[in-house]
């Protein structure tokens, strides 16, 4: 049931759901929540394609909706940084 509608997920949401278990990054998960817990800034790398960008923000939505999550994205190969708010 999605908490935040009331209604049963849909059919979309666990073909999304499955694609996301399959990231490297997901392996990780309980590191990262751990992590994000004891500290106020901390580093997380990970080779291109790990869902670094994607995933982590949904992360740290779905472990605290209360604290401020600004994650910082470098792409060392394009020379190039973009800031995601969550």
């Amino acid at each position: 049931m999605n908490p935040y509608t009331g209604r049963p997920f849909s059919d979309r949401y666990f073909d999304i759901l499955r694609k996301r278990i399959e990231l490297p990054v997901w392996e990780y998960r309980e590191n990262f929540f751990n992590t994000f817990k004891d500290n106020k800034v901390f580093v997380l790398v990970g080779e291109t394609g790990s869902g670094k960008t994607t995933q982590v923000n949904i992360f740290s939505l779905s472990f605290d909706r209360s604290r401020l999550f600004v994650e910082i994205i470098t792409d060392t190969c394009h020379v190039s940084a973009i800031l995601v708010y969550v």
